[in-house]
Order: C-alpha cells, then structure tokens, then sequence
C-alpha cells in the first residue's frame, strides 16, 4: 500500500477586492491568487539493488552478490527475480551466498524482497561467508543506497552504516552477516 507524503503543490484559491467599481454597492470583484499549500501525495515503493562484493585472499570471492526489492518480489523465492547460487568447486574455502528456504535453490546469489512500504516496515537479509584461513573483504558501492533507506550490516563484532564506509573487514571462519533495510 502507498503512503501519504505531505508536499506542497500549488492550489488556485479565490480571494476578493474591492467593490466591483464606481462605488454603488456593488458586490466585490473576485481575483485569483496561487498559494502554496500542502496536499499530501502518494510515494510508491521503489526498486532498489546493492551489489556487494565478497573477498577472502587467494581463497575466492564472489563479484555476483545483490540484495534489494523488487515490486512483484515475495520474501520467498522468487522466479526470474532471485537468482540461485551455484555449487562450490570440489575442495573449495571459500563460499558466500544467501540461504534460501526453496527446496530447489537453498542458496542465492540474488535475494530480492518486497519493497518498503512505510516507516514501519522493515527487511532483513542473512549473508554466509565462510573462509578457512583469511580475513574477508564485504565491500559495496554507497551510490546505489536510495537516499530515503537506511541500510545495516551486522557481523558479531560490528554494526555498519552503508551510508558511512563503502567496505567493512569480517574474520576468517564461518560468519552470518545480517543486511536490514528501513525508512529513514
């Protein structure tokens, strides 16, 4: 559902002067003024995508990682809007990719959800990245954060601002990183 934003929009009000000439009890003249009032108008939830790029060393890395809202997305799996992960090299460290409850796909590379609707809703993704050995990189680029989002990136030791830094460093092991979504 829409939500109602105030914004001023310009609306023809009447107003009156003086009397309609020569005196002799005539009624006032009507003239027009244009004055700004606030109407509230409707802001649609909009489509956004964050591109996120995970890497550990010379154990991997996955350049094929985004989250975000789509219109016709569900919080489930959605086809033709998420997008499965694919499976790991035999011997493979490294890994990163979000779980999915699908049957089919339990893991994405793409995880799309439905919009924020209002100042109350709220979205929340699961990241996991694992790396045996060395530290990993989980960077993004602030200009696809929509201005009205804020975005957190929570690992077990730190909370980030998307807005504030572009990358943030995360231990080597097995990590859940926890992307929420709100209005500002």
């Amino acid at each position: 559902m829409p939500t109602a934003v105030p914004n001023p929009a310009l609306v023809t009000t009447p107003t009156y002067t003086g009397g309609g000439g020569g005196g002799g009890g005539l009624p006032p003249t009507p003239t027009t003024s244009v004055v700004a009032t606030p109407t509230p108008t409707v802001t649609e939830p909009s489509d956004w995508t964050v591109s996120l790029s995970v890497a550990a060393g010379n154990e991997g890395s996955n350049q094929n990682l985004s989250f975000g809202a789509k219109q016709n997305a569900t919080n489930g799996f959605d086809v033709g809007l998420d997008v499965p992960h694919p499976p790991l090299a035999p011997n493979s460290t490294f890994d990163a990719y979000f779980p999915s409850a699908s049957d089919l796909f339990p893991q994405l590379d793409k995880d799309y959800q439905a919009p924020l609707v209002d100042t109350n809703d709220i979205r929340v993704w699961e990241l996991i990245v694992t790396s045996i050995s060395s530290d990993i990189t989980l960077s993004w680029n602030i200009s696809e954060i929509p201005p009205e989002l804020v975005i957190l990136i929570q690992t077990d030791t730190s909370v980030v601002d998307v807005r504030t830094q572009s990358s943030m460093v995360i231990p080597a092991g097995d990590n859940i990183v926890t992307m929420s979504a709100f209005r500002d």
